[in-house]
């Protein structure tokens, strides 16, 4: 993005981290409530490392699918969307992404941002296994129900590249067909422990691929906002030391390796 690209859409902040393979790319990492600020971010990260040619396949972890299709308005829309206009973009994300939170996958395929999709949820809608975008290529598809399912289908494939999308509602339990609701409750911390352990085997797949992170709050389907901080309490101590938006962030994997002071 040119001119404005350090304009952020609103509530949305980053901090960029060493890249945590351990290697001299720098990655960012990206927090917000509305979940469909992603495409800000997805966009931009898309068209300033060059990948538009080959975007990075998006895992994300939601216990929503959030694959809300795109209809022709939102097409045309989209196709008139200037991706170097970080201000354009913003307010897209603000204004034309359904606020429902659960389209902003569907339009950033649709413009080639993302690749192949797979999403760990909690939600069992039935969705396609495949999305054609405004070029004509056809993007994949894929719903887990667990980490495990996940992590077997990751280890089998090619995928080069990722962008790792987390909301934190993903760490709920709840017997409402929407999610969220008067009677959810959180999993245990060791739950949340386990899957973010980035010494455990699906963050260290992901980190040897890592694009960029991007993390939705969402505290109405978390229960509320102490709920909601609670998870991302424990996201933060689990991958980040400092924290996350504080001064020279990094990964805790890094941080307390032996050759780090």
């Amino acid at each position: 993005m040119k001119d404005d690209d350090f304009l952020l859409p609103p509530g949305c902040k980053s901090s960029i981290l060493p890249h945590p393979s351990g290697d001299h790319e720098a990655v960012e990492v990206a927090v917000f409530q509305e979940h469909r600020y992603a495409f800000f971010f997805w966009a931009k990260w898309t068209r300033e490392l060059k990948l538009a040619a080959e975007p990075p396949a998006l895992i994300t972890l939601d216990w929503h699918e959030d694959l809300g299709p795109v209809d022709d308005r939102e097409k045309r829309t989209l196709r008139d969307l200037d991706l170097d206009d970080a201000r354009q973009v913003a307010l897209h994300c603000w204004e034309g992404l359904c606020e429902l939170n659960d389209g902003q996958i569907s339009a950033a395929a649709y413009l080639n941002l993302v690749g192949d999709i797979y999403v760990l949820r909690k939600q069992t809608d039935t969705v396609e296994d495949e999305f054609v975008d405004a070029g004509g290529q056809t993007h994949r598809v894929r719903c887990f129900d667990s980490a495990g399912e996940l992590m077997k289908f990751l280890a089998d494939s090619n995928i080069s590249r990722v962008y790792f999308d987390v909301d934190l509602d993903y760490f709920t339990e709840s017997p409402d067909m929407c999610g969220g609701g008067p009677d959810v409750k959180l999993v245990t911390d060791k739950v949340v422990r386990e899957i973010l352990d980035p010494e455990g085997n699906l963050l260290r797949w992901v980190f040897n691929r890592l694009a960029g992170v991007t993390i939705a709050t969402e505290p109405e389907f978390c229960g509320g906002v102490v709920a909601s901080n609670r998870l991302m309490t424990l996201l933060s101590e689990s991958l980040f030391d400092p924290q996350l938006l504080s001064d020279a962030p990094t990964w805790r994997h890094l941080s307390s390796a032996p050759h780090q002071k």
